[in-house]
């Protein structure tokens, strides 16, 4: 359960876990903030809420989550994207660094979530040479503190694995529908139109049928650090 969260962090000796923003699906994000429709970076110190940071488009729905919201102007992005440069290392570092301070992250702190592996090493190399006496980048173990909270609910878990249980049967009854208005063609599957069925298309309406059932994901803004 999340409220596990703090006493396994203390048992692994983690001071501190930052999962980093991106516009991709993430477990880990979404079971931190309880499933909201953003690509926030999430910030969590042993013994504190956590805290989201998310661009100004997403301030709304990561306030749903119920936990603080700030954006990146807290940590003057673009006075160092103007000093150092977009897209460098030197204004990854500048940036981060600046996080790092402002939410006093000190001692052992690890990394979750669900990046784009390019992206992940390249962020794993930049807080790397952020490593100092007051703090240190380290792994965490297999299976991690989040993987073991996740293994039991509470009530407010059990009642979002529910709806997203009633989501997916919903789905599976608008596809078998869909389906069933399609025509065997000789060895073809086709439309009423006589279009073939392919795979790329039952793909297509079944991630259309889910984004139906999550209205109000948005798109990150390319100043998110850590891509």
């Amino acid at each position: 359960m999340r409220s596990d969260i703090d006493r396994l962090m203390a048992e692994r000796q983690l001071d501190a876990f930052i999962i980093p923003s991106h516009e991709g699906e993430d477990h880990a994000r979404d079971y931190i903030t309880g499933g909201v429709h953003a690509s926030a970076m999430v910030v969590k110190k042993q013994g504190q809420p956590a805290v989201l940071v998310a661009n100004h488009m997403e301030i709304d729905e990561a306030a749903k989550s119920g936990l603080e919201v700030l954006t990146f102007d807290a940590f003057n992005q673009t006075e160092i994207l103007r000093q150092h440069g977009r897209g460098t290392e030197q204004a990854a570092q500048a940036l981060w660094a600046r996080m790092l301070d402002t939410f006093g992250i000190q001692g052992r702190y690890t990394l979750y979530g669900q990046q784009d592996i390019q992206a992940t090493l390249r962020l794993q190399s930049v807080l790397s040479a952020l490593n100092n006496d007051q703090r240190h980048l380290v792994h965490d173990q297999t299976p991690t503190v989040l993987d073991i909270a996740s293994e039991t609910k509470d009530a407010e878990e059990l009642t979002k694995l529910r709806e997203v249980g009633q989501r997916t049967s919903a789905v599976v009854r608008a596809t078998r529908a869909w389906l069933g208005t399609h025509r065997l063609n000789g060895e073809d599957i086709v439309d009423a139109s006589g279009q073939a069925l392919t795979i790329g298309a039952v793909k297509r309406f079944v991630r259309q049928q889910f984004a139906a059932t999550r209205p109000g994901r948005r798109r990150r803004d390319d100043l998110c650090p850590g891509a």
